[in-house]
């Protein structure tokens, strides 16, 4: 080739790379692709106007809230919901922690919200859920940050501490306990669990993770919301050790469509944004996919699969 062609050849091609312009029917994808945010679930909520869409570098979409540091000296704060909430879930510590200057960043989880649900189990490793959240944080500028997690946001944030600890400040972990390696949260793992309980507790704290692995899961729940939204967010403890810890109890309350007592602790139309929330983003099945992941083993099948 020529050496005038190919300088304009080279030239050409960085042009192309830098502009995103297609070379030979490929397109290079950029890291972090910012999008407009679909808020109408969350527009009747104190911090949809906080709300931000972007697709991070595994292709994934996530929709999170974030509010910057308004005093430089403030760290960030990473809140990563349970199930079966989202980013909602922590809407009074994202108005109380911004108005006091501290950087806030609460995604709706992989599967949840207006995250994407994606249909294969392997994207919801804790590894994956952990790598992609980073990922969330490095597209945002953040480097570390002090984390908080709930329900099953603790175990994801369990796995932060192994495979991230480098990005973490500190950890506090809400109504579940921090989980030290090696412990699975596999069939093996879950049934140690329940016996576990079974003996200190009186009854199988965790019985119900086997309907969450079951697969008429997603249906069941989807046609009685009313009855998953408020035994879970009961305040009745009696309820959760009756009616839904042990094994099979909570899949017949939902047949039953039975209605536990509202919490106190929540605000009366806190059931009816849970709802909204949950229809306008395809109810359960996304959801669900975490503890069907867990459950099934999928890092070990990916290991065995790569040899």
């Amino acid at each position: 080739m020529p050496r005038l062609l190919l300088f304009f050849w080279l030239l050409a091609s960085q042009l192309a790379l830098s502009l995103q312009i297609p070379t030979n029917g490929k397109t290079q994808e950029p890291r972090c692709t910012y999008l407009p945010v679909d808020t109408r679930d969350i527009a009747n909520t104190n911090y949809f106007h906080l709300a931000k869409s972007l697709t991070i570098e595994t292709g994934t979409t996530y929709r999170y809230i974030i509010s910057r540091p308004s005093e430089p000296e403030k760290p960030w704060i990473l809140f990563i919901h349970g199930f079966p909430s989202t980013s909602f879930d922590w809407r009074n510590q994202i108005e109380y922690f911004s108005s006091r200057g501290y950087g806030v960043i609460a995604p709706d989880l992989l599967g949840y919200g207006g995250t994407d649900k994606p249909h294969d189990l392997e994207r919801f490793t804790l590894k994956a859920m952990v790598k992609e959240l980073m990922q969330l944080l490095d597209c945002e500028g953040i480097d570390k940050v002090f984390a908080v997690g709930h329900d099953f946001g603790s175990v994801v944030l369990s796995r932060v501490t192994s495979y991230a600890s480098d990005r973490l400040r500190g950890a506090a972990f809400v109504g579940v306990g921090y989980a030290a390696p090696p412990l699975a949260f596999n069939q093996a793992g879950v049934e140690i669990a329940n016996n576990a309980t079974l003996k200190s507790l009186g009854y199988p704290a965790f019985g119900y993770w086997y309907f969450m692995n079951s697969d008429d899961v997603a249906p069941i729940m989807d046609a009685n919301m009313d009855s998953a939204f408020t035994l879970t967010y009961t305040d009745t403890p009696e309820y959760m050790r009756e009616h839904f810890s042990p094994v099979g109890r909570y899949k017949q309350w939902l047949l039953d469509g039975r209605i536990a007592p509202w919490t106190k602790y929540l605000e009366p139309d806190a059931k009816s944004i849970f709802k909204r929330i949950t229809l306008f983003n395809g109810g359960f099945d996304g959801p669900v996919k975490s503890y069907k992941s867990l459950m099934r083993d999928m890092l070990f099948i990916l290991r065995s699969s790569a040899g």
